[in-house]
């Protein structure tokens, strides 16, 4: 989260573990940048273990920064089922809809393989295909968020 008067906002990164700078995703703010992430790349991550976060707390992180065209119908449920584990009592799947569906950023979009690395095809997102991320980081980003087998479908 950017703090900085003036400079506000909130951003995805992804930092290679190399030394090497970190890796933008999204920026959320007025000049948005995204979506950083696909429907099985947000459940995989969500169940990677993580001493500090639930599964719960890392897919509600994460969904706000995910735009996926081909989203399976039941991430409303996955999406309410875990507002409803930090609390949320009411209107969760109105809530959970609202999370999925906000067009305040980006629409969702499709997303596909260039060169075993997975790239969207919206406007304005670094992963893209030819954009300022090299192949290389492209490649990385995909490794690191590939989803499990039986996790993709959730």
């Amino acid at each position: 989260m950017r703090n900085v008067e003036d400079e506000g906002g909130v951003d995805y990164v992804l930092d290679p573990g190399t030394g090497d700078a970190s890796i933008r995703l999204a920026a959320m703010e007025g000049h948005f940048r995204g979506p950083a992430f696909a429907w099985p790349e947000v459940v995989a991550a969500a169940h990677q273990p993580d001493p500090d976060h639930t599964p719960a707390e890392r897919l509600l992180l994460l969904v706000p920064a995910c735009a996926d065209s081909s989203r399976p119908h039941k991430a409303v449920d996955l999406v309410a089922e875990a507002l409803a584990t930090l609390g949320a009592r009411s209107d969760v799947r109105q809530v959970s809809d609202q999370l999925l569906n906000s067009r305040r950023y980006w629409a969702p979009c499709r997303w596909t393989y260039v060169d075993d690395a997975l790239v969207s095809l919206g406007r304005h997102t670094y992963r893209r295909h030819g954009g300022e991320l090299s192949p290389e980081q492209l490649r990385l980003i995909a490794a690191t968020l590939q989803p499990a087998q039986n996790a993709a479908h959730r």
